[in-house]
């Protein structure tokens, strides 16, 4: 979704994104240190939702990658599903919640170290 949002910057001057779906923006290297502990610190076999914490929207999240993106000058505006549709159906409140493992950063944090 970053890389896609940065390029579709590169091309656009304004951009429409979803705001009526929610998620838990995460990031795959947190993914990776985190199963890494799972496994260093012998959790107990299960299912665990590895995600940094923190929600969002896509709309806020796109927000936020220009706001740390400071050489792309674009407008990001806020449409419903309903205005984007898209092949596969999405769920408007997605967010999966860690409360068996170690608990993951702000993914505000993530994506900051993800653009550098």
């Amino acid at each position: 979704f970053v890389d896609t949002m940065i390029a579709l910057a590169q091309k656009n001057k304004t951009l429409n994104v979803v705001e009526d779906q929610v998620g838990s923006p995460t990031f795959t290297k947190d993914v990776a240190m985190y199963i890494k502990t799972l496994i260093e610190e012998q959790y107990p076999f299960g299912i665990y939702h590895a995600v940094n914490s923190g929600k969002a929207s896509w709309f806020e999240f796109a927000q936020k990658i220009f706001e740390y993106t400071s050489n792309l000058a674009v407008v990001v505006k806020p449409v419903s599903s309903a205005e984007f549709p898209r092949p596969a159906k999405r769920p408007a409140f997605s967010i999966l919640h860690n409360t068996k493992g170690p608990q993951m950063r702000p993914w505000q944090d993530a994506l900051r170290e993800y653009l550098e």
